[in-house]
């Protein structure tokens, strides 16, 4: 097989970042509140959005290894890639955005996504250019994904993608949307936080280092580096022949 394997250090460096963020869960967990206050409601809340989470990756993971496979054994190209799943992804969508209520604001009842798109369109019409802004960041994103996958591999797409939740977690922190855990589980807290991106860095540094490693071959058997470079739009590598 032609797909490069991955090291030991890259080995441990992955499952030393899975068990800080799962140290970070933990910590939110055990340190939301102080240890004599009931907390039923919340605990509930924590094990159903565990739950959702991880399905969140298992289906992320299947995400990110059908569109290599898509890439590879029928030549879709990363914007071609991001646009194809754009639709069935909207569809997806449609049935909880007019059935599924939800809290909106103070004040206000549960509403479906639907109604609060009509309360702000109502209200605020300017408001709307920031959900179109958001669309387009999200296409940029997904189109940042599938070129990762295409140039690096799946496995870093999304260990990337975790990192970037670490960081999210560091900045709400930082600006008041959350609040760190009472106690020692705050130690645990930041310490997951740096450590999760400790481990994606190291990560990086090795994949970016065995690339080196593998290239140095290359160039001394003559390879012609321009042919070798990745087209931001072009198509995905070919798989290798037997």
């Amino acid at each position: 097989s032609s797909a490069p394997k991955t090291t030991a250090l890259q080995l441990a460096l992955m499952l030393a970042g899975v068990l800080f963020a799962a140290l970070a869960t933990l910590s939110e967990a055990e340190g939301a509140a102080a240890p004599h206050e009931a907390r039923p409601s919340s605990q509930r809340h924590l094990m159903l959005g565990t739950f959702v989470g991880v399905l969140s990756i298992f289906f992320a993971a299947v995400n990110l290894l059908c569109a290599a496979e898509l890439g590879t054994s029928l030549g879709v190209r990363p914007l071609e890639a991001t646009f194809y799943s754009a639709l069935p992804s909207a569809a997806s969508l449609l049935v909880p955005t007019f059935t599924v209520m939800h809290p909106s604001w103070p004040g206000a009842g549960p509403m479906t996504d639907w109604q609060v798109f009509r309360k702000v369109m109502h209200l605020s019409p300017q408001t709307m250019g920031l959900v179109v802004l958001s669309g387009i960041m999200s296409v940029l994103y997904s189109f940042l994904q599938y070129w990762l996958v295409k140039n690096l591999s799946p496995t870093y797409t999304a260990f990337a993608g975790n990192f970037n939740k670490a960081i999210c977690i560091g900045i709400s922190i930082w600006i008041g949307l959350e609040s760190l855990p009472v106690g020692a589980w705050r130690v645990v807290m930041v310490a997951s936080i740096f450590g999760n991106a400790g481990a994606f860095m190291g990560y990086g540094l090795a994949q970016a280092g065995r690339q080196d490693a593998d290239a140095g071959p290359a160039k001394a058997g003559g390879a012609d580096p321009k042919a070798a470079k990745a087209d931001v739009g072009g198509a995905w590598p070919a798989p290798a022949k037997a």
